[in-house]
């Protein structure tokens, strides 16, 4: 028997109405974080990383590029702000990256540099207008499906545009 996706099966309802009250979840009774996060706090980590050679490759820290005038990152006259976000686990990158990441270095743009702590700290908030993400990310959470919800959920909050770390701007 094949149901309407307009009508959520009661397998569905008895799932999210578990989740939100099973003392499992209890990360969920917390007081829910729902203020935008400053996105110079959201991306510090703490301590620098070490970063051991990777087969021989030399591997070094690459950080954030912050324009300190926001408006040049958020001009009156444009929608989306000139804020370029990447992301991979570690701020530990090889040389070849670093050069990739660097070609993104443009004019009036800020370069934000997300590590895997800087995406948990963003997926561990709450989004009022995506009231089932808790749920989702509970059931499915791969590491490519976290990716996917991250890039999405960055450019929501933050706005700018998401390129990988391995993409030259050229």
């Amino acid at each position: 028997r094949i149901q309407s996706p307009s009508i959520p099966s009661p397998a569905v309802d008895s799932t999210i109405n578990t989740f939100y009250t099973d003392p499992i979840f209890h990360d969920l009774r917390a007081p829910l974080v729902t203020d935008q996060i400053p996105l110079v706090e959201l991306i510090q980590t703490g301590p620098e990383p070490e970063c051991h050679s990777l087969d021989g490759r030399n591997m070094s820290i690459f950080d954030s590029i912050i324009l300190k005038n926001e408006s040049i990152t958020h001009p009156p006259h444009r929608n989306i702000p000139n804020i370029i976000h990447m992301t991979s686990k570690t701020r530990c990158v090889t040389e070849r990256i670093k050069e990739n990441l660097l070609t993104w270095k443009l004019p009036g743009f800020s370069i934000y540099f997300h590590d895997e702590a800087a995406v948990d700290r963003l997926l561990a908030k709450y989004f009022p207008a995506f009231p089932h993400l808790q749920v989702m990310k509970e059931c499915s959470y791969s590491g490519a499906a976290k990716a996917d919800i991250w890039r999405y959920l960055v450019l929501w909050e933050y706005g700018g545009i998401y390129t990988g770390k391995s993409k030259s701007r050229y």
